[in-house]
């Protein structure tokens, strides 16, 4: 029997709850992974980047057989851990509430002390002595719910584990100890047949599963896989509805799996979610990000937008069919209000790229003003499409701003598009194609340059801004607390088959 502490830790997130018996006990075991995401995540969720190296995971002793897996690692490797506990304390509240006093604060006791005196536990009396690091939910065959718990001594595992199932509403539970793991299911049969079948087919030597994995890099803290297909016919709510159409079809329909990772760096968090298709998806060129510099306050852009509306707009109308639900009477409506037409000008508008910025300038005047002038804050809206269509929809547009709101706005045509624009300066700004300090969004947003959607959110910027504007004490306060944020940043790549999704938050060093 292996020793967990030869590897480094993994940890849980609970999937769907294939019966009524073990439903609660996967919610709870589902709240129990929220807790550690949540310690990473809203308090600085981090380490990550070296779990696999090395001694048995859960994947190891769990069947390939498995449609959804999720691990987490509550004890990362020694820098890791100390990078955790160090981003955490960058937050003095969320410490405080969490109990971080230092870098060497012991993660599971952290998140569990408290916790498992509702199970009529004590972790140091009942847990500490032989509960290891990682942890693994999976969906077995027929939606059978399957934990793998990593422990140090198998004894005294044996005393404590009925009471901790019978907690998560599996009160006869069948437990099999398989290389330093214990494999728990709603009954032994379940249990036994998953650790014969792992031992000649582990989850981790599947191609799939490794493949996915290769794709998404380092595990991190916390990582999941999903077999699309396999558990779509595990769990019926995920199946096609009986004449229904999502864009004409099953929204997981050419999916073949999906797997993301949440991993993270000395000043940043990163979640990385992947999506297989079963053939090569639509090629997107990139949104143009590169255009615009990472000092705006927003910036988001995506591309392909036009031609998506122009192949899909009938089984997009289509769905409504399905609910007894008939638009064509709204949009003529809206036509006849505004003037606009449908679906043309959405074509228009999204094109072969649509993207808004909103920079720094003059924010904490209009804040200070009370936004009496929105015309002060420079906010484009930029539209690579058709020139002349999209000078006269932004022309248009513009009509609509002044006679509904009030609100002059500045259209300035350009040779692929037009910019609709709150004031002449950052129009003409964004007309002229990049902006003067346009810079690279570098780590922020991976392959920006060939990120078909991407969104950046400057954070210390717009709080310099708002301190600047001289803000009332209870608006300091929250300032103070979210300080420590600078960027956070998203792309969505596609490459072949695979689409890639990025979502990175930086702190400040």
């Amino acid at each position: 029997m292996s020793s967990p502490e030869d590897t480094p830790p993994s940890g849980p997130t609970p999937d769907p709850a294939p019966t009524k018996r073990s439903r609660r006990g996967l919610k709870i075991a589902l709240g129990a992974g929220a807790v550690v995401i949540l310690a990473a995540g809203g308090a600085g969720a981090y380490a990550w980047q070296q779990l696999s190296g090395g001694g048995t995971q859960p994947q190891d002793v769990l069947p390939a057989s498995v449609s959804a897996f999720v691990r987490l690692d509550a004890d990362p490797s020694a820098s890791q851990k100390i990078a955790l506990l160090r981003l955490v304390q960058r937050f003095p509240d969320i410490a405080d509430d969490i109990g971080v006093t230092s870098a060497d604060d012991d993660i599971k006791r952290l998140l569990l002390e408290e916790a498992v005196p509702n199970c009529g536990l004590d972790y140091d009396e009942d847990l500490e002595p032989w509960l290891g690091d990682r942890i693994g939910f999976a969906v077995g065959p027929d939606a059978t719910p399957l934990i793998a718990v990593q422990v140090t001594d198998e004894d005294a595992a044996r005393t404590t584990l009925p009471a901790l199932a019978e907690c998560l509403d599996l009160p006869d539970p069948g437990i099999v100890f398989s290389e330093g793991y214990a494999v728990l299911s709603a009954d032994e049969k379940s249990a036994k047949a998953a650790v014969d079948e792992a031992a000649d087919k582990p989850l981790a030597d599947s191609t799939a599963f490794q493949k996915d994995m290769d794709e998404l890099g380092d595990q991190g803290i916390a990582s999941a896989w999903v077999d699309v297909p396999a558990l779509s016919a595990d769990i019926p709510g995920l199946q096609e509805p009986s004449g229904a159409a999502v864009a004409g079809g099953n929204p997981f329909t050419g999916v073949e799996s999906s797997a993301l990772t949440l991993r993270a760096g000395s000043a940043h968090l990163e979640l990385v979610g992947i999506g297989r298709s079963s053939e090569d998806v639509t090629e997107r060129p990139g949104a143009g990000l590169e255009r615009y510099s990472s000092e705006n306050l927003l910036v988001g852009a995506y591309s392909g937008g036009g031609k998506d509306v122009r192949e899909r707009w009938d089984a997009i109308l289509g769905e409504g069919d399905t609910y007894g639900y008939d638009p064509s009477g709204d949009i003529a409506g809206i036509e006849q209000a505004t003037g606009l037409r449908v679906p043309e000008d959405i074509e228009t508008l999204l094109g072969e790229s649509i993207a808004l910025v909103v920079g720094p300038r003059n924010l904490d005047t209009a804040i200070t003003g009370g936004l009496s002038d929105p015309t002060a804050l420079d906010i484009g809206l930029v539209m690579r499409s058709d020139p002349d269509a999209a000078a006269d929809l932004a022309q248009r547009l513009a009509d609509l701003a002044l006679r509904y709101i009030g609100l002059p706005l500045t259209v300035v045509p350009t040779d692929d598009g037009a910019v609709l624009a709150t004031n002449d300066t950052i129009g003409a700004e964004l007309a002229d194609g990049k902006q003067d300090d346009a810079t690279s969004f570098g780590d922020l947003v991976p392959d920006s340059d060939k990120a078909f959607g991407a969104l950046v959110l400057n954070i210390g910027g717009t709080l310099d801004m708002l301190e600047k504007a001289g803000p009332p004490p209870e608006v300091q306060s929250v300032i103070d607390d979210i300080r420590p944020l600078d960027k956070i940043g998203f792309s969505a790549v596609q490459d072949g088959r695979v689409t890639r999704g990025t979502l990175r938050v930086e702190f400040e060093d």
